[in-house]
């Protein structure tokens, strides 16, 4: 088990933020941004070949509670990433974040993103080529699309819908989740200044067409969750924000890492509680594969 990685479900209030050395950063990936980077030095542990994780802590923007964030990078491809619906297991529980890795048995799981009152997927999802909750939202123009084994296109990609290019070329991924553009690839924040602060959840991507699944386990506002990923120097080049709140979640589960976002330590007791009983209605998954 990764030292300094908390395994089991213990209750939250129990537990204190996992120490983590603060060092300098290096230059963001974007135009005239500050020298220093936005997160601490990451330091990748193997989950499988082509799948890390690392925990990192955020040097500002953090509102309140943890600055930590959970991140795995993955090769898209060595790494197989889907989207999974609750309406496929009409005959299961609504699930915990915890009960749908059990579920699939999957090394990571993370929630997805936004769903209405009727648990339905608010904008494209799409696994296997089939819808399975959701339908195109028109002012939503990002997209996580997984599964592709064409010439000429990334087997995974986070895709900016207002590209007639990229929004073409969703099309020819079996697998998609529609939701929010957060940070476009000329580095331009794709979201409104707000008030507002939670837990968020993100998929990115970086010069290299590697992904990442990245989760706070304090509060941010998505403004400034979009500039902390922009100024991290982690070469990003394009995000998504998912779903927030008590539903943004990451388990990471293997023999050599264990983690749970809601261990880390948030707003107390109360807060790591509704995160860890939270139901999913949506989440991806993540295995790995390949050479």
């Amino acid at each position: 088990m990764t030292r300094g990685f908390i395994p089991g479900l213990a209750a939250a209030s129990a537990l204190a933020t996992i120490a983590v050395v603060i060092q300098a950063g290096a230059p963001a990936g974007f135009g005239d941004q500050p020298t220093a980077a936005s997160l601490t030095p990451p330091q990748w542990r193997e989950i499988a070949p082509g799948l890390e994780f690392a925990r990192v802590l955020a040097l500002r923007y953090c509102r309140s509670g943890s600055p930590g964030l959970g991140a795995v990078r993955l090769d898209p491809a060595r790494c197989r990433v889907e989207p999974y619906h609750e309406k496929e297991y009409p005959r299961s529980a609504a699930a915990t974040v915890d009960a749908w890795q059990r579920r699939l048995n999957a090394p990571v799981i993370l929630n997805a993103g936004l769903y209405g009152e009727d648990r339905r997927h608010l904008g494209v999802l799409r696994r296997d080529g089939r819808d399975v909750g959701g339908s195109r939202h028109p002012s939503w123009k990002g997209m996580l699309a997984a599964g592709a084994d064409l010439a000429g296109i990334p087997p995974a990609a986070v895709l900016d819908l207002t590209m007639p290019e990229e929004a073409s070329r969703s099309e020819r991924y079996p697998h998609a989740v529609q939701s929010m553009m957060l940070l476009d690839r000329q580095g331009g924040i794709r979201v409104r200044r707000t008030k507002r602060v939670a837990p968020r959840t993100v998929v990115a991507e970086d010069s290299a067409g590697k992904l990442y699944l990245l989760v706070t386990e304090g509060q941010f506002t998505l403004w400034e969750t979009g500039a902390l990923l922009r100024e991290a120097g982690w070469h990003l080049t394009a995000a998504l924000a998912l779903d927030g709140g008590n539903e943004a979640n990451l388990v990471v589960e293997s023999p050599a890492v264990r983690y749970r976002t809601y261990l880390g330590k948030n707003d107390g007791g109360e807060g790591d509680f509704l995160r860890a009983s939270v139901t999913l209605p949506c989440v991806l998954a993540v295995w790995p594969e390949g050479p």
